[in-house]
């Protein structure tokens, strides 16, 4: 595998209008990158099987129902191991949400991010058979760290080293 392209995109003033937690700066703590684009991240980091080496990454709001929450985000990771993703993020598109996978070795992969369908139902199995669920609090924090470090290299406008 060489490089992750992840895109999670739906209009969320069509689901809700502008009076809505999604766009809350206040309860949000973000916008779109922290919505859906933590699933970008999430993908990239499980396809690339690696930690994030850097990340640069831009934020875009339009409008007065995006004020003081991120519209629209892009971003790149580099991988440790070489491999690297492109993802995007938005509020403010038709629906999305595809992971393509390019590798050394014959086409592409494409598939949709199902991937809260799956760990529901992942979770829901653990707890009845009274097994550990994964992914643990450490994935989940690691797929944390990569958005906050792309709001960081947003608003520094420049590369950011998550080393």
């Amino acid at each position: 595998m060489t490089h992750v392209d992840a895109t999670v995109s739906f209009d969320v003033l069509a689901l809700g209008g502008p009076d809505q937690w999604r766009i809350s700066p206040e309860l949000a703590s973000g916008g779109a990158l922290m919505d859906a684009g933590v699933y970008t991240a999430t993908a990239a980091r499980f396809v690339a099987d690696g930690d994030p080496v850097t990340v640069t990454g831009t934020t875009v709001s339009k409008g007065d129902a995006f004020e003081g929450v991120d519209e629209r985000t892009t971003y790149d990771v580099r991988f440790d191991g070489g491999a690297t993703a492109s993802c995007a993020a938005s509020f403010a598109g038709g629906y999305d949400d595809r992971v393509r996978v390019r590798g050394t070795r014959g086409p592409s992969m494409s598939s949709r991010i199902n991937e809260v369908r799956e760990e529901f139902a992942h979770f829901g199995h653990a707890v009845l058979a009274g097994e550990e669920p994964m992914p643990d609090g450490d994935v989940g924090l690691a797929d944390l760290e990569l958005p906050s470090a792309v709001y960081e290299a947003a608003e520094r406008g420049e590369r950011v080293d998550l080393r």
